[in-house]
């Protein structure tokens, strides 16, 4: 627990010890109505009914001077502004993003995974600032993404088992020498997708691995247990499991290690929302993440305390006169302890969302998949192998963007949503790929007008504060007869990119598009990608902190007026308790 004004809490204790020493040294003055010393009063003070009062008499005083001067301890604690005590609010600081990899290490047609599949199929529908993705046993299957649709329907189609294309299987049929996948490795796979954090912000990270447990041996291995343990420990990574079969190896010892959660793959559905339930503490280096203040547990021991207090003093006044005054004084101290515990707050809106890399720049990658990309260029490769190259070359450029690929030749394909994750990007697009086209559809330079235009919508509304660079990589469509479609972006969305072209019969087709799009037109050189393609993006502004948003609390002036009543009842009680002696007691 931290105080964020301490110099309360120093004037609290000052004025504690200034109650009792006046209320115990100051002297008494006897009014009229005050009781008289009684003579030969031993025979009175003898008779176990005098002792029963005397002694119910000093433990109802001394137990309401205890609870008040609890009840104005806490009253002070909470007047000081308390920071890190448990609260009673789940508003307590802002909406820290979480990023969230599902790792596979079993088919897709096997049941945990097939349920867990579908369990985050439903739920990425309402995802708000969370990034999602998928790794199978050697592939990203889907990167870290906010482009929830997308994910939905990726993970829907593994699950339901929808015949995908050759070129996107869930797990990529590789032939390995002298190497066995396992476990491990597929974890530190998992652990990898997670782009690095921009600037100080850090997403909670959370990987849910979906599988057979690990055996503690380390051959053939390219990760160790230690090795993922210091991988997770060092990108702030949680792991929880839903394991098939017996536990106890290495995954087991990594959500231990980790303080993930564990569970058998008996219910799926139960398994995965106790693991959402708890998700990574916020990260409390994260300006972003930093808690506000917790005043509850305060106010609602001072609260109590100062309800037992009355309780107390109920007692030990219910055959002598008490004034009015006095029981008003505990009721309003009461009240001010409950309308401080509703934390009113002057000029309060709700603070913003925070997200992972809100103002790194989004990139779009419009790819020209057509058959005209297959034509060989200056240096003697096919101008798909050009633009791999060149797409590579832009992942370089921009290492913390965004990027999202849209193919297209008679019509388009989201080969990459929007993510951060360039690393897995690259070996996907240093693959050169074409798509066929028929008579009957031909290549359309056009065919990306559409996704791109939503592409495009849905980042302005993820990203407001980001800018958007559209680069776009074709050949043309020198031999098409049919009117090819026109992009029809938002207005103002575009901060910038370009339009390169690939061969000499690019030029007739391409100059318009990027009129359309609003990026100059250059042509792709020997040389590789030109310098006047590359737009300047300036350096990200620091994370708002949304402080400002917070607004004015007023609880702890309620509190201060509620120490204040206390203070006076402690100082009155503390008054009776010395001035009455102990042979006046009524009977």
């Amino acid at each position: 627990m931290e105080l964020t004004w301490r110099l309360a809490a120093i004037a609290g204790c000052v004025a504690l010890a200034a109650c009792v020493a006046f209320a115990v040294l100051w002297p008494h003055r006897h009014r009229p109505g005050d009781l008289r010393p009684l003579a030969n009063t031993n025979r009175l003070t003898r008779l176990p009914e005098y002792r029963r009062a005397r002694r119910r008499n000093a433990i109802s005083v001394w137990s309401a001077v205890a609870l008040l001067v609890v009840s104005f301890g806490a009253a002070v604690v909470a007047t000081a502004r308390p920071t890190g005590l448990p609260t009673l609010t789940h508003g307590s600081e802002a909406a820290a993003p979480q990023d969230i990899m599902i790792c596979a290490g079993a088919p897709a047609s096997d049941a945990p995974v097939t349920a867990t599949l579908q369990f985050f199929a439903d739920s990425a529908r309402g995802f708000t600032t969370e990034r999602i993705g998928l790794s199978s046993a050697n592939r990203r299957v889907v990167p870290l993404t906010r482009d929830y649709q997308y994910a939905a329907a990726e993970f829907t189609a593994y699950a339901r088992h929808i015949k995908r294309s050759d070129a996107r299987p869930f797990v990529a049929p590789v032939r390995y020498t002298g190497y066995t996948p396992n476990i491990d490795d597929l974890l530190a796979l998992c652990m990898t997708g997670f782009p690095p954090a921009a600037g100080s912000s850090t997403p909670r990270r959370s990987v849910i691995y979906v599988g057979p447990e690990a055996s503690n041996d380390d051959a053939g291995r390219l990760f160790t247990a230690a090795a993922l343990r210091d991988l997770a420990a060092a990108n702030k990574i949680q792991v929880n499991a839903i394991i098939v079969g017996d536990g106890g190896g290495t995954v087991s010892a990594l959500v231990h290690d980790t303080g993930g959660r564990s569970h058998s793959a008996t219910d799926i559905g139960a398994s995965l929302r106790d693991i959402t339930r708890h998700p990574p503490p916020a990260d409390r280096t994260n300006v972003a993440a930093k808690p506000l203040e917790t005043p509850d547990v305060a106010l609602l021991v001072a609260l109590l305390a100062a309800c037992g207090a009355a309780w107390w003093r109920h007692r030990s006044a219910e055959h002598a006169q008490w004034r009015t005054w006095r029981w008003a004084g505990f009721g309003v101290a009461a009240l001010l302890l409950i309308a401080a515990g509703i934390r009113p707050t002057i000029g309060a809106t709700a603070p913003p969302p925070q997200t992972a890399g809100a103002r790194e720049p989004n990139i779009f990658l419009v790819v020209d998949r057509s058959s005209n990309m297959t034509a060989p260029g200056a240096d003697g490769r096919s101008h798909a192998a050009e633009a791999s190259a060149d797409i590579a070359q832009l992942i370089d450029r921009y290492p913390t963007a965004r990027f999202a690929v849209v193919g297209f030749a008679s019509g388009p394909v989201v080969e990459w949503p929007l993510s951060a994750d360039g690393w897995s990007l690259k070996p996907v697009v240093t693959t050169p790929v074409t798509y066929r086209t028929t008579e009957l559809t031909p290549p359309d330079a056009g065919a990306a007008s559409t996704v791109l235009r939503y592409q495009l919508l849905s980042a302005v509304q993820q990203y407001p504060d980001a800018k958007n660079l559209v680069y776009y990589l074709g050949a043309g469509t020198p031999e098409s007869v049919t009117p090819q479609r026109e992009f029809d972006l938002p207005e103002g969305v575009v901060a910038g990119g370009a339009v390169i072209g690939y061969g000499g019969d690019a030029v007739p087709t391409l100059p318009a598009v990027a009129q359309q799009i609003g990026v100059p037109y250059v042509q792709r050189t020997e040389a590789g990608l030109p310098a006047e393609a590359l737009t300047d993006v300036a350096r990200p502004a620091e994370q708002p902190t949304g402080q400002a948003e917070r607004g004015t609390e007023l609880y702890w002036v309620l509190s201060g007026l509620a120490a204040v009543l206390l203070l006076v009842e402690l100082f009155l009680t503390l008054r009776e308790a010395a001035r009455t002696r102990l042979d006046r007691v009524r009977l």
